[in-house]
């Protein structure tokens, strides 16, 4: 049966000698593995159809395993993340979150990310977003509407490995702003992001929903930290 979709290169390797094995994330939530062949080989025609941050239209017969597809269309280039280091490093990273947890999430939030991104200046709160709809749609989100072991609305920190907010008989380890600001991104949706995008967000309060979605799906965002070291 011949399918056509339209869908993303999440990553691409050597296959063989001279093949190129694409793993694609498409636009019904699957995951497939096409086969380039020859993309590796000087002049290779298919060299052009093989970047990361393009929507393609595949053409290819649907079956189960490795997949040539019978014919590649370029829907829309993103330009911009490819011509910024940043952004590529962000995308990257996003791509290999995407890679491990595709039977979890959906394409309309890598198509939202990839998009967004490409427009943003503020690429850090876009891939705060998707890390927090990630944790979403696998049930994996925090409780941030009280604290987590008694119910009660005073907090004064969020403890990563109990999940949410709580309150500690000790010096406030976060600011009342800082907690807010937690909060308010553990609750926002992408299609928040035009209304926060110019809020002022701290390093504490990033690092602390990174190494939160790193805890609880035992996936390290190494791009991230890439990211982090060349700003």
């Amino acid at each position: 049966m011949t399918k056509v979709s339209k869908g993303y290169i999440l990553n691409s390797r050597l296959y063989k000698e001279a093949d190129g094995m694409m793993s694609i994330y498409l636009e019904d939530n699957s995951y497939r593995q096409f086969i380039y062949r020859s993309l590796y080989k000087p002049g290779a025609k298919r060299l052009g159809s093989s970047q990361p941050f393009v929507l393609y239209e595949f053409t290819y017969r649907d079956k189960e395993g490795l997949i040539t597809p019978r014919e590649i269309t370029q829907i829309k280039s993103y330009t911009s993340i490819q011509d910024d280091v940043k952004k590529t490093v962000l995308g990257q990273s996003i791509n290999s979150l995407f890679l491990n947890f595709y039977a979890h999430l959906n394409f309309k939030l890598y198509d939202w990310a990839v998009q967004t991104m490409d427009q943003s200046d503020n690429v850090e709160l876009v891939f705060i977003l998707v890390l927090v709809e990630s944790l979403n749609q696998m049930g994996l989100q925090p409780y941030v509407d009280g604290d987590i072991l008694t119910g009660d609305s005073k907090v004064n920190h969020f403890d990563i490995s109990k999940g949410g907010f709580v309150y500690r008989n000790l010096e406030n380890m976060y600011t009342l702003s800082q907690l807010q600001m937690i909060r308010k991104l553990f609750k926002a949706k992408p299609q928040n992001y035009s209304i926060i995008k110019d809020d002022s967000i701290e390093d504490k309060v990033i690092s602390t929903i990174v190494d939160y979605f790193e805890y609880h799906t035992s996936f390290k965002l190494k791009g991230y930290q890439l990211y982090k070291s060349i700003q």
